[in-house]
């Protein structure tokens, strides 16, 4: 997936944003929530426009709480715009639909694998 948004990153400060490390956070983030409400495919829509915004205000509180580019004490209001960015360029109509594609696949293909996993844990009572 990296390879399929690389032309969607921005440079701040001289470095990429995302780093890789956010860029892989911001994949797994979409992976491990992806709405049920979307499991059927995935089309620009008003629940995929919403869902892709919360999944931007998670990052800008997972970027601060990392503390390497942004944190609480300093935000990098820059860096933190230009991630956002990044996660919201895959939720327009011409976006990335080979992005989506391949992120749909890849949920389908592992989701029962998760699910069933998922209720064998045990629970706390």
């Amino acid at each position: 997936m990296e390879r399929l948004n690389r032309l969607r990153r921005h440079m701040v400060d001289d470095l990429p944003a995302p780093t890789r490390n956010d860029e892989y956070l911001i994949y797994q983030t979409l992976i491990g929530s992806w709405p049920v409400a979307l499991a059927d495919g995935v089309t620009p829509t008003d629940a995929l426009a919403s869902y892709v915004e919360r999944v931007g205000v998670f990052i800008v509180k997972a970027l601060r709480e990392a503390k390497d580019r942004s944190s609480w004490v300093q935000p990098n209001e820059p860096y933190e715009a230009a991630v956002v960015d990044f996660v919201r360029r895959f939720s327009t109509p011409s976006g990335q639909a080979c992005f989506w594609r391949t992120l749909y696949r890849f949920n389908n293909a592992s989701r029962p694998w998760a699910w069933s996993t998922a209720w064998l844990s045990p629970c706390s009572s």
